[in-house]
């Protein structure tokens, strides 16, 4: 499983100084056996893109929600679609509390044609 640091995402607002905008992003090759990615800022997002084969990303939950149920989060994404899930990183449902502390870890049923982009803000 590889660790992987999320972008800082640049706010925008009147503070904002020059003339052009916007964030490259990193593009995350996902791996076989899965990825962690740290939960960082105050909200951590990732975005999930698909071309020509269907996936479904799994979250690994290792806290129960408020609900009660520690259930793991899937998203089935087509095969070619995006997808986007955003974490608030202080709540530690989804922290792993051994190995990748702070991460949350990912699982894929494909990795042909998916990329991901993880920024924090």
């Amino acid at each position: 499983m590889a660790t992987y640091t999320p972008d800082l995402s640049t706010i925008l607002g009147n503070t904002t100084t020059g003339t052009t905008a916007g964030d490259t992003p990193t593009v995350i090759t996902p791996n076989v056996g899965g990825d962690s990615i740290a939960l960082q800022g105050r909200y951590t997002v990732l975005i999930f893109i698909t071309t020509g084969t269907t996936s479904t990303v799994t979250v690994d939950s290792v806290r129960p929600s408020d609900q009660g149920n520690d259930n793991n989060l899937t998203s089935v994404l087509p095969a070619t679609g995006t997808r986007r899930m955003v974490f608030d990183a202080s709540n530690d449902r989804f922290k792993q509390t051994a190995g990748n502390i702070g991460y949350v870890n990912l699982n894929y049923t494909s990795i042909t044609g998916l990329t991901i982009h993880a920024f924090y803000i």
